[in-house]
């Protein structure tokens, strides 16, 4: 007996654990399933409206110097006095003397030339003297010549008529002989003269350009700015002996500064297209909270294409500075420049384009995909055109799980 309930225990366990068990389901309270809910998503959306844009893009460059000089001694000398503007980072305006070297050594010299100027004239006045002094000589010896030959004539009449003697006649030929002679004479000294004027016209013309030759030198003397300009690099100073063209200083010219900045190959293919040369631009200079503004036109590009940088360099010409901002080469600016006008286009937040050039219009409350053409995008927009209609709104929010036929609400 003892054996058997040993025994009878555990199938009475097992037995009260199963009906336990039993009981508990047969008595457990029925759940019912709740539906399935769809989830409606709450975006923002902007209408489409058709219209012509001219978007800007933001670009940066610096200030360029595209004439730069190196003011020189054109004569040796020394330097007698330094303008107080040209020191390093000052600034010149055209015509102001800059630099004069001692004069004495051109002063003496076109002295020199003035006076042979003064000798030439004297000595020409001299040769024309005489020369008219010969020319009445000529005439003088062509009268008495003329009256040798009608004398000569009128003692071959009288030998003819046997009335004059044969020594007569020969005494008259041999007079014209020598009157003619002397009128020769007289001929060739003119001839001499005028050889002699001719020289002195010679070296009255070489004495002019001396004479030019040393007035410039003497203007040389006085170095003045040939232009506005900033200045650097001042190797000058009082005392200083210089030879002709030693170097003085450097001389940014302030016409010549231009705002240098680069084009991707895309923005210049579609600008150059539109019409880049001439296109006017507007830059600042921001230096810590203080804007400078700037207008510019666009003059050229460069001259050579480095094909491994996927840019083109471009230049434009200061056209306007209203608050006359102390440009300098090497500012860094911001600059804003128009893009090629896009016609019957529509302005979309960047947001509102996802892959593949889709966007997502909002149709009865639920997502409709469309592929757009992107024709432009920067500042946060992109401009596309596609089969959209006017008015209807499009998605802007950006959704992890996007997929077509997403519920969605409008907010706010």
């Amino acid at each position: 007996m003892r054996w058997f309930g040993k025994l009878l225990l555990p199938v009475l366990v097992v037995a009260l654990a199963l009906g336990g068990a039993g009981y508990l389901r047969a008595t457990r309270p029925m759940v019912e399933p709740e539906p399935v809910v769809e989830k409606i998503w709450n975006v923002r959306a902007t209408e489409v409206r058709f219209a012509d844009h001219q978007p800007v893009l933001e670009l940066f460059g610096d200030v360029v110097a595209t004439r730069e000089r190196t003011l020189e001694a054109a004569v040796a000398g020394r330097v007698l006095f330094v303008a107080p503007e040209l020191v390093e980072g000052g600034r010149v305006e055209a015509g102001t003397v800059l630099v004069r070297l001692d004069p004495f050594t051109f002063e003496a010299t076109l002295r020199e030339r003035e006076a042979e100027r003064r000798e030439l004239a004297a000595n020409r006045a001299e040769v024309e003297l005489n020369q008219r002094a010969q020319a009445d000589l000529l005439d003088f010896s062509r009268q008495r010549l003329e009256i040798a030959r009608r004398e000569y004539l009128r003692y071959e009449q009288l030998e003819g008529r046997n009335v004059g003697t044969l020594a007569q006649l020969d005494a008259a030929q041999n007079r014209v002989a020598i009157e003619s002679t002397a009128v020769r004479q007289v001929e060739r000294e003119i001839e001499s003269l005028a050889s002699q004027l001719d020289r002195l016209d010679a070296q009255a013309e070489r004495l002019e350009v001396a004479l030019e030759r040393a007035q410039r030198d003497l203007d040389d003397t006085i170095i003045e700015a040939p232009a506005d300009a900033l200045v650097e690099n001042v190797q000058v100073a009082i005392g200083k002996e210089v030879r002709a063209f030693d170097p003085l200083a450097g001389l940014i010219d302030e016409a010549g500064l231009e705002i240098r900045f680069a084009l991707r190959d895309a923005e210049f293919g579609r600008l150059w297209e539109a019409g880049l040369i001439g296109r006017e631009l507007e830059a600042v200079w921001r230096l810590g909270a203080t804007e400078f503004p700037l207008r510019a036109r666009v003059e050229r590009i460069q001259s050579s294409i480095d094909a491994s940088q996927a840019a083109v360099e471009v230049y434009a010409r200061l056209i306007a500075n209203p608050q006359n901002a102390p440009l300098r080469p090497g500012a860094f600016l911001h600059i804003r420049l128009p893009d090629r006008l896009q016609e019957d286009v529509a302005a979309l937040p960047a947001t509102a384009l996802f892959a593949d050039s889709t966007i997502y219009a909002i149709d009865e409350g639920r997502l409709v995909p469309h592929r757009v053409e992107v024709v432009d995008r920067g500042n946060g927009l992109v401009l596309v055109k596609g089969g959209l209609d006017e008015g209807r709104p499009v998605l802007t929010s950006r959704l992890a799980e996007i997929q077509p036929g997403l519920k969605v609400e409008i907010v706010e």
